[in-house]
């Protein structure tokens, strides 16, 4: 299990990153919870059912989300903060295909260009949250 804050602001003061230095993956950790909330507010406003899942195994491989719907549809979404794609960034969900039917593989990410590796898409940010608050994503 994974435990995500209602609002980034708030994980900042209480993990008291205002007043101290904070590990090299505190981006990414607020990244992630960004999108958590963006994932989780769609779902609650558009009254989409389903569930959001943290999937990981002992090996190491992790996916950030994977969102199961009503109907058994799932979505498998994986948070970089990086501004460069790479290639490892898609372990997680190959792995996590090998054992589920996958229907949409999805890494956000701080780049500036829209990728496809096999059925794996990686978009920007910004483009990410056009397409899920358009529907097109869940």
């Amino acid at each position: 299990p994974k435990f995500y804050f209602f609002d980034t602001g708030v994980l900042n003061v209480a993990s008291g990153a205002f007043n101290e230095m904070q590990t090299q993956d505190w981006n990414g950790i607020l990244f992630e919870n960004f999108i958590f909330n963006e994932l989780q507010s769609y779902i609650h406003y558009t009254q989409k059912r389903g569930q959001l899942y943290y999937w990981s195994t002992p090996g190491q491989s992790e996916v950030d989300f994977i969102w199961v719907s009503a109907e058994g549809k799932i979505v498998a979404v994986e948070a970089k903060v990086s501004a460069k794609f790479k290639s490892e960034f898609t372990k997680g969900i190959r792995s996590f295909s090998e054992e589920k039917k996958v229907d949409k593989k999805i890494i956000v990410y701080n780049g500036t260009s829209e990728m496809k590796t096999d059925e794996i898409k990686a978009f920007p940010v910004m483009i990410f949250l056009k397409l899920l608050w358009s529907g097109k994503i869940l």
